[in-house]
């Protein structure tokens, strides 16, 4: 998580860099995930499948 913060020390924004807040675009890939973690987490269990 990221914070931005003016000179005065009050919060302008945050960004969520968390796997499960980023949004994943599934097109190329064929997996039906819609977040980075939701990816990594179709990835293993594929994985662990094999």
């Amino acid at each position: 998580m990221y914070t931005f913060t003016a000179a005065d020390g009050s919060v302008i924004d945050t960004i969520d860099t968390n796997a499960s807040a980023l949004a994943y675009d599934n097109t190329a890939s064929g997996l039906t995930a819609g977040t980075v973690q939701a990816a990594l987490d179709e990835v293993v269990t594929a994985l662990d499948d094999v």
